[in-house]
């Protein structure tokens, strides 16, 4: 199980910065927010906005906050995997440099000596290219400038073949909420087998908008007074709670009202009654065999 460097456990919602705009990490920390993630690619982040709001922000006597009491996570992109200019790295460079490169990057941009959980954005297209940069990241462990690794968008069979082959094993995988991998329940198992912190995001996804009319999705949200969106959210991160699954969702948003919502559901998954998660796995289970 992984924590945080003061000790605490890893935050329930952590804030996506894909948005990309200055301010918002300031506003996100400043609201409750205690976990964060990022990416080395300019396409979908921009760690150098990121590490100005975190430099504002930690030291700060209003807000008495500590890097310690952060989670700062960001992701290795190989080359072609969504990057964007400026690159970290050659599109000529071994895979080794290419992720030696962007820690270089990440560090400085995000204006830290250590991040807290390195991912590898996807795996590669063959079991031994994602295995040599595993390998590269188990280096980043070694030298002091990594604590955890994970990795994203990944299947079970990969996912396995990481676990039994790797040194440092897999701390986090983050991965898409959708119907077409069965909402991912056989690498959640596994997570759950092995320690594993999982974490889930695209919950709200237009693929996603027949969950907002399940009966027990629509009777959660008249329950806690809250809309089927929450509700949908609520659901997800505290299916995972009652099996025992380490689960953390990410979410972001511009609107500080819509960042306090996702404290409070986090606040709440622990509170959902188990009848009420065996109806929305059940309903989960009909939707993946196509009764629904």
């Amino acid at each position: 199980m992984a924590f945080l460097l003061n000790g605490h456990s890893i935050p329930g919602i952590i804030y996506g910065t894909t948005l990309k705009t200055p301010g918002l990490l300031d506003s996100a920390l400043r609201v409750g927010f205690r976990a964060f993630d990022s990416a080395g690619t300019r396409k979908f982040h921009r760690e150098d906005i990121d590490g100005s709001d975190f430099r504002s922000v930690i030291g700060d006597h209003d807000t008495k906050l500590s890097r310690d009491d952060i989670l700062i996570q960001t992701k290795f992109c190989p080359a072609g995997s969504g990057q964007a200019d400026p690159v970290p790295f050659d599109s000529s460079d071994s895979l080794g440099t290419q992720v030696l490169k962007s820690m270089k990057r990440s560090l400085e941009d995000l204006q830290i000596d250590v991040v807290d959980v390195y991912f590898m954005h996807r795996p590669m297209y063959d079991i031994e290219e994602t295995l040599a940069v595993w390998r590269m990241m188990e280096h980043l462990v070694s030298r002091g400038v990594v604590r955890y690794l994970g990795v994203c968008n990944v299947d079970y069979p990969t996912l396995s073949t990481i676990f039994e082959r790797a040194t440092i094993k897999p701390a986090f995988v983050q991965n898409r909420f959708k119907r077409s991998n069965g909402y991912d329940r056989r690498v959640k198992k596994f997570c759950t087998e092995n320690r594993i912190s999982y974490q889930v995001f695209g919950v709200l996804s237009a693929q996603n908008a027949d969950l907002l009319s399940l009966p027990v999705v629509k009777e959660m949200a008249r329950k806690e007074d809250i809309s089927v969106q929450q509700a949908l959210r609520l659901l997800v991160l505290a299916s995972g709670k009652t099996s025992g699954l380490e689960m953390c969702l990410l979410t972001h948003t511009a609107k500080m009202e819509h960042m306090k919502n996702s404290l409070f559901l986090a606040a709440r998954s622990g509170e959902v009654d188990g009848e009420t998660i065996v109806a929305f796995d059940r309903a989960l289970t009909v939707l993946v065999e196509g009764g629904y």
